[in-house]
């Protein structure tokens, strides 16, 4: 295995590192994502459909939340959801995209 497909294997959290991630928030991140959905555009919004079907596939519905307030090593510390409201849901997309089939690099 080459190192970028280990380095984007080994990235990728799975459903007990989201799980810790919501109890290690103390419940905020449901508040913060719903601050956060309060402020995007309706075009923003409909990209953020398009990311939520696509994490739909690795995720359970309420994990998504977690998912997109979380800061990400693959997206350079930032959160996906601040990424899709500033047009860059691109970015996003390739990092779902290459999680799924483990060729991030």
């Amino acid at each position: 295995m080459d190192a970028n497909k280990k380095k984007a294997i080994e990235a990728r959290p799975d459903r007990a590192e989201v799980s810790a991630m919501r109890s290690r928030g103390s419940g905020s991140e449901p508040n913060l994502f719903k601050r956060k959905l309060e402020t995007l555009s309706p075009s923003a919004r409909r990209e953020l459909d398009t990311v939520e079907r696509r994490l739909a596939r690795f995720y359970a519905a309420e994990d998504i939340p977690v998912w997109l307030v979380s800061r990400h090593p693959l997206l350079k510390g930032k959160r996906a959801i601040d990424l899709i409201g500033e047009g860059r849901t691109d970015r996003v997309l390739a990092v779902i995209d290459s999680l799924a089939d483990g060729s991030y690099s």
